[in-house]
C-alpha cells in the first residue's frame, strides 16, 4: 500500500468523482493499517449517508467522534444523517454542538438553520439563516434554507430571489434549481422554471423529485407524454416516494386512462397512508369515470371519511351567542379566489351580500394571488391569508373568527381543506360549489344544490342535508372583459359547427363516440374543439379517434390558440353549438357558451355533476336542449343542426335571455341564500335549546 496519506489523497479523489464503492475500499484498508484515522472512518460514514444507509452513518459518525471529539465538520455530518431518518431534536443537538465548536463557521450555522427548518421552528431557522450570512454573504446553501422558509410562508417572490441567490453563488446547487423553478411554477413563469428543473436535471439525472417537480409542469402545459416520460422515470428511481404515484395518477387521469390513475393514487395512498390528497384524488377521478355508478362512488367518499374524516380538536367555540335573529358571521373557504372558473359562481355572491344581514370573511388558501384575488379581496369585509396554516391551525383561526356558518368552495378538488372541515371550527358546516358530490363528513351540516341537480325522492348518496335553493344551485358572472356576441357561423358557413371548449379529461370515449354519431347523423357538420393543452399526443389521439369511427379529418378542428387579439371566449365566435360532455358536465364552459350566444345540448346525468348544466338550462329557459338519453341527445343535436336560420335567430337573443333569468339574477339569488343560512342557523339555535 501507498503511504497513508497518498491513499487518502486518492481516496479523497475517487469520493468526489462519485465513485463510492472504491473510495469507501481505500478508507477502510487505511483504517486497517491505522485503526485510529478519524478522518478515514468519518469518510465512511459520509458514503453510507450518501448511499441512503443513514442508521449505519450515525454509528460510524460516533466512531469517529471518539477519535476525533474537536471536528465541528463530524457533528455536522452526523446532524445530517438524524435529519435523514426524521430525528430533528437529536439532529439540532448535533449542529449545536459543531456550532460550539467552530462559531465562526457559516457551514456549521447552515447545517443548524436547516436541522430547526426541518423541525418546523421558524424563528430559529430566521435567526441562524441571518446570522450565517453575516459570516458569509455568498453561503448558497443558507440562502436555500432562507427561500425555503419564504415558500413556506407563501412569500413566494421573496422566496424566488433567495433561491436565484443560492443558484447565483453555487450553480450546481441541483436541489436550489429545483427550489427556484418550483416557485417560478407557481408564480406563473413556466419557461424560467423549466430551465432551472433542466439544470438541475443535468446535474444529478437521478433527482426524482426534479423528474416529479418537471412532470406537474409539463402536465400543466398539456405535454402528457413528456410528464409521464419523467414520472416513469421518477418511480423507477424512487419507486417508494409517494408524491411520485400520486403525480403520475393525475397524468394518466389527463390521458382518460382512469383505471390506471386510480391504481397510481391507490399506490400513493398505501405508500403515505396517513396523508389524504392522494384519497381525495381517488374521489375526484372516479367523478370523471364513466364506469363509476353512484353507490360506488357514494363508498369510496365513506371509505374517504372512515380514515381521513374523524378530529379529536375542540369543536366550535363554546361561547357563540345563540341569538336566531343576529347578524351572522359566514366564512367561506378556498384555494381557488383568483382567476378560477369558481369566480364566475362565488364573486356575484360576495358583491350582493348585505352586510346588514351577514358579515363576511374568505379564508384564501393560495400561493399565487393575482389582480382578480385582489378584487375579492376588495370586496370581502373580513379576509384571512392562510396558504401556510396548518388544518389544525386554519380551524383555530376560524373558531376563534367566531364563524356562525362555514363554506367550503373546494371539497376533494386540489389543495381542498375537506379535512380541516372535520375539526368542526363552526356550528353549521357547507358543501357547496366547488367539488360537485358530498364531502363524505359527518361534520359537514349541509350541501347547497336544486330540484334539478339533486330531485327530491332519489336514494340517499350524500352525508350531508340536502337543501335546494329555488331558482337554482348558482348564479353566474361572465366577468370582464366578455366580448359581444358574433354573427352566426353556419349563416356565413352554410354548414353547423359544434364545439367544445371543455377540460380534455371530460372529453371520454364515451363522449367521443356521441360526438361521432352526431357527426354521422349531420353529414356537412363540423368540429371544433378547443384546448390551451391540446398539444401533440392529444390532438394525434382524438384525430385517430374520429378518424377510425369514419369521420373524415377535414371535418374536425382542434386548436390549442386563441384568436388573435381576442379571449378564449372569441372561440365562440366560430361556433354554433356546444356539446356538453358527461359523465361530468361542463358548468363553467356551458355558462360562458350560452352568454357568447351559442346553443348548448346536455344529457341529464345520474348524479350532480352530470345535471348541472341541466339546471342552467332549465333555470334560463332552455329546457328543450336537455336530453334524457344518450339516444336522445344525439337526435337533440343533430335537430337542432338541421335549422340554421333558428340557430341564427336563437344566437342574437340568447345573451339577453340569459341576462334576464335566474342565472344573471345576483341580488335575488344572494338574497335567497342568506334566507337559507339564516334557516340553517335559527334550526342550530332550536337544537341547542
Amino acid at each position: 500500500m501507498a503511504s497513508i496519506q497518498d491513499a487518502y489523497d486518492e481516496a479523497n479523489r475517487l469520493h468526489q468523482a462519485g465513485d463510492l464503492r472504491q473510495a469507501a475500499e481505500i478508507y477502510r484498508r487505511i483504517l486497517d493499517a491505522d485503526p485510529s484515522h478519524a478522518d478515514s472512518m468519518h469518510y465512511i460514514g459520509v458514503i453510507a449517508l450518501q448511499s441512503g444507509r443513514a442508521a449505519q452513518a450515525i454509528d460510524i459518525f460516533t466512531r469517529s467522534i471518539a477519535l476525533r471529539p474537536t471536528a465541528a465538520n463530524y457533528y455536522t455530518n452526523l446532524g445530517a444523517a438524524y435529519q435523514s431518518l426524521g430525528r430533528y431534536a437529536e439532529a439540532i443537538a448535533a449542529h449545536e454542538t459543531a456550532v460550539r465548536l467552530q462559531p465562526g463557521s457559516a457551514d456549521a450555522v447552515s447545517g443548524l438553520a436547516f436541522a430547526c427548518y426541518l423541525q418546523g421552528d421558524v424563528k430559529r431557522t430566521e435567526r441562524y439563516c441571518l446570522e450565517g450570512l453575516r459570516l458569509n454573504p455568498d453561503h448558497a446553501e443558507l440562502w436555500n434554507t432562507q427561500g425555503n422558509i419564504r415558500r413556506m410562508q407563501g412569500r413566494m417572490a421573496e422566496a424566488a430571489a433567495m433561491f436565484g441567490k443560492a443558484v447565483q453563488f453555487n450553480p450546481r446547487h441541483a436541489l436550489a434549481h429545483n427550489n427556484l423553478a418550483c416557485t417560478l411554477q407557481v408564480l406563473r413563469k413556466p419557461q424560467e422554471a423549466i430551465a432551472h428543473y433542466r439544470q438541475a436535471l443535468a446535474m444529478y439525472p437521478d433527482y426524482a423529485e426534479a423528474h416529479s417537480n418537471l412532470a406537474t409542469l409539463l402536465h400543466d402545459m398539456g405535454d402528457f407524454e413528456q410528464a409521464e416520460s419523467h414520472l416513469r422515470e421518477a418511480a423507477r428511481l424512487q419507486p417508494n416516494l409517494a408524491v411520485v404515484r400520486k403525480n403520475l395518477g393525475g397524468v394518466l387521469q389527463s390521458q382518460g386512462k382512469f383505471d390506471e390513475a386510480i391504481a397510481s393514487f391507490r399506490a400513493a395512498e398505501a405508500l403515505a397512508p396517513t396523508e389524504s390528497p392522494a384519497s381525495s384524488n381517488i374521489l375526484l377521478c372516479m367523478n370523471y369515470d364513466p364506469k363509476i355508478d353512484t353507490p360506488a362512488l357514494f363508498a369510496e367518499h365513506l371509505r374517504w371519511a372512515r380514515k381521513f374524516g374523524a378530529a379529536s380538536t375542540f369543536g366550535p367555540s363554546a361561547a357563540h351567542d345563540r341569538d336566531p335573529d343576529r347578524r351572522l358571521r359566514i366564512g367561506y373557504v378556498s384555494p381557488n379566489l383568483n382567476v378560477h372558473p369558481l369566480t364566475h359562481f362565488f364573486e356575484p355572491i360576495l358583491t350582493h351580500h348585505d352586510p346588514a344581514q351577514v358579515d363576511v370573511i374568505c379564508y384564501s388558501d393560495m400561493s399565487s394571488p393575482d389582480a382578480t384575488t385582489a378584487r375579492l379581496k376588495a370586496a370581502s369585509p373580513g379576509w384571512r391569508d392562510v396558504f401556510a396554516q396548518s388544518d389544525v391551525e386554519l380551524a383555530n383561526l376560524i373558531r376563534s373568527d367566531g364563524i356562525d356558518i362555514l363554506v367550503d368552495l373546494a371539497g376533494h378538488t386540489s389543495r381542498g381543506r375537506v379535512r380541516m372541515f372535520a375539526h368542526k371550527p363552526a356550528p353549521v358546516q357547507v358543501n357547496y360549489l366547488g367539488y360537485p358530490y358530498t364531502s363524505g363528513l359527518k361534520a359537514m351540516d349541509y350541501r347547497l344544490t336544486d330540484s334539478i341537480a339533486d330531485p327530491p325522492g332519489e336514494p340517499v348518496s350524500y352525508t350531508e342535508e340536502l337543501v335546494r335553493l329555488p331558482g337554482g344551485f348558482c348564479c353566474f358572472d361572465p366577468g370582464p372583459g366578455a366580448p359581444d356576441v358574433g354573427p352566426s357561423p353556419a349563416a356565413r358557413n352554410r354548414y353547423v359547427t359544434f364545439g367544445s371548449l371543455h377540460n380534455l379529461l371530460r372529453l371520454n370515449h364515451s363522449v367521443l363516440e356521441a360526438w361521432s354519431e352526431i357527426l354521422r347523423a349531420a353529414p356537412t357538420s363540423r368540429l371544433l374543439i378547443f384546448r390551451d393543452t391540446l398539444q401533440r399526443k392529444g390532438r394525434n389521439d382524438l384525430t385517430r379517434f374520429f378518424k377510425e369511427q369514419g369521420i373524415s379529418p377535414d371535418r374536425i378542428d382542434l386548436q390549442n390558440q386563441t384568436p388573435k387579439g381576442g379571449s378564449f371566449l372569441s372561440v365562440y365566435h366560430g361556433i354554433d353549438i356546444s356539446l356538453d360532455t358527461f359523465p361530468w358536465s361542463g358548468h363553467t364552459t356551458s355558462c360562458q357558451a350560452l352568454w357568447m350566444g351559442v346553443a348548448v345540448v346536455t344529457l341529464y346525468g345520474a348524479r350532480h355533476a352530470g345535471r348541472m348544466v341541466a339546471s342552467v338550462l332549465h333555470h334560463a329557459g332552455l329546457e328543450r336542449f336537455i336530453a334524457q338519453s344518450p339516444r336522445g341527445y344525439v337526435k337533440l343535436a343533430a335537430d337542432l343542426a338541421g335549422d340554421i336560420r333558428a340557430l341564427a335567430e336563437l344566437r342574437g337573443r340568447l345573451r339577453a335571455q340569459v341576462s334576464g333569468s335566474a342565472l344573471c339574477d345576483y341580488a335575488g339569488f344572494t338574497r335567497n341564500l342568506e334566507q337559507t343560512y339564516r334557516r340553517m342557523w335559527r334550526r342550530r339555535c332550536a337544537a341547542a335549546e
